[in-house]
């Protein structure tokens, strides 16, 4: 049995995503600027993706603010 998508307007949103709008997004895409978002390692030598994900993060203003809480339920 599918199920139907849960659509909800954007006025009801308590917070802003990320991606508001896909398809305008997609539209103006390029990998020119996905680079120049990214890092990358020194002298361009590469990409650490775990870096990217994590460290600069961590580094950034929002650092002292916890990311991922685990709670273990054993």
């Amino acid at each position: 049995m599918p199920l139907e998508p849960i659509v909800k307007a954007p006025h009801d949103w308590k917070v802003t995503p990320n991606l508001p709008d896909y398809d305008q997004f997609r539209a103006t895409f390029s990998w020119d600027q996905a680079r120049r978002d990214l890092d990358g390692l020194p002298d361009g030598k590469g990409l650490n993706i775990a870096y990217e994900a994590v460290d600069r993060h961590a580094a950034g203003p929002r650092g002292d603010h916890v990311a991922i809480r685990w709670i273990n339920k054993a």
